[in-house]
């Protein structure tokens, strides 16, 4: 079955897999076989709400941004490798690269955190280089609910009388 105790839902897998599909699926009608991903990001540059709990405490937080990395490969690069094979393209994952990882440990946490903002450092270099403020300052929005695909989802699970997303979708899974 598609949910399984332990590690990421499921649900989420599938939620957010069906962005990427749907992106690769259009990027290749039009030639495209290369596609720059965020991975990374958040757990480098302090992303999640759980960071802010450690904001103030630089190991800490790194260690939280470390155990991050740790599950990145499981939470989200084997399923978006798996999708990528599918259209045969090739993913690049510039915030997973070996040199910057290191370095973003050692940023101070107050550039990349505060009580407000996450990705703190990532949204003022995007506002440095051109990007409106409006954009580089907007609230963070999960993938799957930015693109409607969660309600796409319910929306069907419903019409398919099931109570839960995760039931429905493990129906499609047998």
């Amino acid at each position: 079955p598609l949910f399984k105790e332990g590690g990421i839902s499921g649900y989420v897998k599938v939620s957010v897999g069906s962005v990427l599909y749907a992106c690769l699926e259009t990027g290749k009608k039009f030639g495209i076989d290369s596609f720059y991903t965020g991975l990374g990001s958040e757990e480098i540059f302090a992303g999640y709400h759980k960071h802010k709990e450690k904001a103030n405490n630089l190991l800490a937080l790194n260690k939280e941004c470390w155990d991050g990395l740790t599950k990145v490969y499981d939470k989200d690069i084997s399923r978006d490798q798996t999708i990528a094979q599918l259209f045969n393209v090739k993913l690049i994952c510039p915030y997973l690269n070996k040199e910057l990882m290191q370095y973003a440990l050692t940023i101070d946490p107050k550039l990349k955190i505060d009580t407000i903002e996450t990705k703190l450092i990532l949204r003022e270099c995007a506002e440095y280089s051109g990007i409106p403020k409006e954009f580089a300052f907007r609230k963070k929005v999960a993938a799957q609910y930015g693109s409607s695909f969660d309600k796409a989802i319910e929306k069907l699970t419903r019409k398919n009388k099931f109570k839960f997303k995760k039931d429905y979708l493990n129906k499609l899974n047998k």
